[in-house]
């Protein structure tokens, strides 16, 4: 591991950053008997956040092909963003068939239904966590549409 040379943070990792900022102070705010827990998930979060802007690992040579990891973290950071297959088999150098297959394989599940998963679960953490209405937890969470956030985590299977 080394320290990269210093920089001006990129503006999609300020974007993340401040949602994540954003985030804590929801949980702070709440008042709720999990706002403790959640602030210091969240801000787990943050640290975790500023360690991967600050810092390189070496490459894995082993295990899991390391542009389907930059593809998932991609999604990990950006899941409350629009993204499409084709960007993401961009990041990756893939086919969009074979981005499809590959990360299907390595994480269990393709990588817009991954995304989706992130979505509901930052959803369920603020729908437990604040007061927040359900359409501000839906925008934050990268739902354009409440109405289909709220019959889509309706009609979501346990």
């Amino acid at each position: 591991m080394t320290l990269r040379s210093w920089q001006a943070i990129p503006l999609e990792k300020a974007h993340h950053l401040d949602s994540l900022i954003l985030r804590i102070t929801d949980h702070a705010k709440s008042g709720s008997e999990t706002a403790a827990y959640c602030c210091q998930f969240s801000l787990a979060g943050l640290l975790d956040a500023l360690v991967w802007s600050c810092v390189e690992f070496p490459r894995s040579v082993t295990g899991t092909d390391g542009r389907l990891v930059g593809v998932r973290q991609f999604i990990e950071r950006h899941y409350a963003d629009p993204i499409t297959v084709e960007e993401l088999a961009g990041l990756a150098g893939m086919s969009r068939g074979y981005l499809f297959r590959a990360f299907k394989g390595a994480f269990g599940r393709p990588p817009l239904t991954y995304q989706q998963h992130l979505r509901l679960e930052a959803a369920k953490t603020l729908l437990r966590s604040t007061s927040l209405r359900s359409q501000e937890i839906a925008s934050r969470c990268g739902y354009e549409n409440s109405q289909f956030f709220c019959g889509y985590s309706s009609a979501a299977p346990d």
